[in-house]
């Protein structure tokens, strides 16, 4: 779990990590790594927002956002008087909306809430949403705050160096690629001016680290493949190939996070299921369907169960035999 290491109630209440905490996203910003062919296409089973980004700690607290009384003009001109707790809520709610996503429907790697004295300066650390150390791998991390004035300095802390983003208090969204070169603990530190105190909110997104996890099982396998993709397991996913009418064809499927989905591979009236656990470590699971395989497309179903909807990543490769 993740740790607050400076402790102050009222910034706690501002900013809640949650690793395990329920999420829906989109497809992957940087979401796939495939060699893609003609027509191939990818369905989710529930409407998403998509996003340029992906991520990894948790939301914040939502009390005051979406209420008349709690909503601010981001553009308005700031006056000198601090806002109320649910005006800046309502900021940051408003920030986490610019980024895709809203308070009910957050995920690991998300977090958001007022730029005040409660919550300024301080620093949160965390591991991976499995407990284990964050993969070596590239991040990205998205960032934006509304007020109107001044600016906050997100600071990434990693065992192998530092990385600070600037963030206007424009509605700008600040995107970093950040490269981890060694697995370990990561911290970020979120501190305002003295323009921002009191007049702001932000929300910030970083990679899931589940998803650099299986965008490295890809890495592994050098040899040839016909396709290959990765992404959340947020919801139930099917990917559809019409390019692949026959078999015989073979089917990698990883999973690292938590919980566990059932994969299954079909082509017409041929079929193949497994059930395939996610942890730390990510897991395989191989599909297979034989060369009498006949049908318009070939499609792959993912369905997570609960636990694997919080926080697990997906990744397949796809072979012609």
């Amino acid at each position: 779990m993740p740790e607050l290491t400076e402790s102050d109630p009222m910034a706690e209440a501002f900013f809640q990590f949650r690793m395990e905490a329920p999420h829906e996203v989109a497809v992957p910003g940087a979401a796939a790594v495939r060699r893609t062919v003609k027509r191939r296409r990818t369905a989710r089973m529930t409407a998403l927002s998509v996003v340029a980004g992906l991520v990894l700690a948790a939301g914040g607290y939502a009390f005051g956002a979406g209420s008349g009384s709690g909503q601010v003009d981001p553009a308005a001109p700031t006056s000198t008087r601090p806002l109320t707790d649910d005006q800046l809520q309502a900021l940051g709610v408003q920030a986490l909306g610019l980024l895709g996503y809203t308070p009910e429907h957050t995920r690991p790697g998300m977090m958001f809430g007022p730029v005040s004295a409660g919550s300024n300066g301080f620093t949160y650390s965390f591991a991976a949403p499995s407990g284990a150390p964050m993969p070596a791998g590239e991040y990205q991390l998205r960032a934006v705050c509304l007020g109107g004035v001044g600016e906050v300095r997100v600071r990434w802390q990693a065992p192998d160096g530092r990385t600070d983003v600037m963030v206007p208090c424009d509605a700008t969204i600040a995107d970093r690629p950040i490269v981890l070169t060694v697995s370990g603990e990561v911290t970020i530190t979120l501190r305002g001016d003295d323009q921002a105190a009191g007049h702001a909110g932000i929300a910030v997104t970083l990679t899931n680290p589940n998803v650099v996890r299986v965008k490295q099982l890809l890495a592994v396998d050098r040899g040839e493949y016909y396709a290959s993709t990765f992404g959340e397991l947020e919801t139930s996913v099917r990917d559809l190939d019409n390019t692949v009418t026959s078999g015989p064809v073979r089917m990698d499927v990883f999973c690292a996070g938590s919980g566990a989905v059932t994969a299954r591979l079909s082509l017409g009236a041929s079929s193949d299921t497994a059930h395939l656990l996610c942890n730390g470590q990510a897991q395989m699971v191989t599909l297979r369907l034989p060369a009498g395989a006949r049908g318009e497309s070939l499609i792959l179903d993912l369905e997570p169960d609960a636990e694997a909807r919080l926080a697990s990543a997906f990744a397949m490769r796809l072979y012609r035999e």
